[in-house]
């Protein structure tokens, strides 16, 4: 019995951080900063809660954040913006479709996404009293 046991915690220690195990999942509230095109910056929030996000901005267009479903994986955020009003802002600047994301070692959180000519990035902190876990 002894032996059973080990060969199936053997097992499930060496298959531990495979298939997206490793993900650290996003939830809560995450304040800072877009960018667009590393020269204009927003202060913005964005809150995370299971498959769900919603955002705002100082600015209400700019970038037009709203609420929709996320999925995540190792290194790609897929939004889907479910708000159904029509932007006189450029499109690309609403938080929608495929986007990078990594954890920086100065405990920001870099979302962004690239194309030849544009980057569009998103550099956010959990407050420090979330991370403690106190709600406010």
């Amino acid at each position: 019995m002894k032996r059973t046991a080990t060969i199936i915690l053997l097992c499930c220690l060496l298959s531990c951080g495979k298939n997206g195990d490793d993900i650290v999942f996003l939830e809560g509230t995450y304040i800072g900063y877009f960018h667009h095109n590393n020269t204009d910056t927003t202060r913005v929030t964005l809150r995370f809660l299971g498959s769900r996000f919603e955002g705002e901005s100082t600015d209400p267009l700019y970038p037009a954040l709203c609420r929709g479903s996320v999925e995540q994986d190792e290194a790609m955020l897929r939004f889907r913006d479910s708000c159904n009003r029509h932007f006189s802002t450029n499109h690309t600047l609403v938080l929608n479709g495929p986007y990078n994301y990594r954890f920086n070692n100065d405990g920001t959180l870099r979302i962004w996404r690239s194309s030849e000519s544009t980057l569009d990035e998103y550099i956010l902190r959990m407050p420090v009293r979330q991370e403690m876990g106190v709600v406010n």
